[in-house]
């Protein structure tokens, strides 16, 4: 009896890109100090390394406040008033990232808000409808995914490239019995000029429970002066794309400065602008914000 040896040439055409893919995300991710998207928004297109446990933690103070006039339907006891809306904000972010491979790391986000809206208006309105005060605190948001490094520089275009994908379960702080999840798709792409000047840039898409769709934008320029501080600047923004929020968008202006600690931990400070039309009734915010990254490695190098 005969034993017939394998199809060498399947094997080869089989295995080859199975090897291949396997040692695209084996390569090292772990850089000498921390990366990570604070003190901006826009992430990276890099993975923290295989062992290696991130956090990203911070607290930002939203403040905002609009005036509208409003005008009753018919038939109504009342005419027409002027409201004042004031909106204050503290959100505790916190972001855990984790290296499950070189090039592969899981992540979860766990957002806290403090909110307090207060509405006033003028005296001819409705004697009922003068004062309100609106305090909840809940969280914002809570997100789960995953991050692969595509492309990590070493090509001639010396550009990274990263893809993120996650799914947020959040709750609307106005009406907490409605609750709905999404899913997040970011393609982020980066580029290291110099030793001084680096840039990212993101695309992608949020797909909502409730039959809407968004697309997401942003650009981080970072500009290092001096070793271990860094100056951010970043634009962030969102175009609706459903028929209830058509034409609508909100866009956000950041800037920033980081320090590195150490290699294993940054600290920042940062404020910007909210532009959101979405939200009638307070359109335009602005926020002060500080926080910190910092990584420790669970296995050895």
């Amino acid at each position: 009896m005969s034993l017939s040896l394998p199809n060498i040439s399947f094997m080869k055409y089989f295995f080859l890109p199975v090897l291949l893919f396997i040692s695209h995300f084996s390569f090292s991710q772990y850089h000498e100090t921390i990366r990570g998207a604070r003190p901006g928004k826009v992430i990276g297109a890099f993975t923290v390394g295989k062992g290696v446990l991130q956090f990203q933690q911070g607290v930002d103070y939203i403040r905002g406040e609009s005036e509208r006039f409003y005008i009753p339907p018919d038939p109504s006891p009342w005419n027409g008033f002027n409201a004042t809306h004031q909106l204050e904000n503290t959100v505790f972010q916190n972001t855990i990232r984790y290296g499950v491979l070189e090039k592969v790391e899981i992540s979860a986000v766990l957002n806290y808000n403090w909110n307090n809206t207060y509405t006033n208006t003028a005296s001819n309105a409705d004697p009922g409808l003068r004062f309100n005060n609106i305090k909840e605190a809940d969280f914002q948001n809570i997100d789960f995914g995953l991050r692969f490094n595509l492309l990590d520089g070493s090509n001639r275009a010396k550009l990274a490239w990263g893809l993120q994908v996650r799914t947020s379960f959040y709750q609307w702080m106005a009406n907490p019995n409605v609750r709905g999840s999404d899913l997040k798709i970011v393609s982020a792409l980066g580029r290291n000029f110099s030793k001084y000047h680096s840039f990212r840039l993101n695309a992608g898409t949020t797909i909502r429970e409730f039959e809407t769709a968004s697309l997401k934008y942003g650009l981080n320029y970072v500009f290092r002066p001096i070793p271990k501080f860094g100056i951010t600047l970043e634009y962030s923004g969102e175009a609706y794309l459903n028929s209830i929020l058509s034409d609508k968008y909100s866009h956000q202006y950041l800037t920033a400065i980081h320090y590195l600690i150490c290699d294993d931990v940054q600290v920042d400070l940062r404020g910007g602008l909210n532009d959101n039309i979405a939200i009638e009734f307070i359109p335009k915010t602005w926020f002060v914000g500080a926080g910190i990254s910092w990584r420790v490695r669970t296995t050895k190098r």
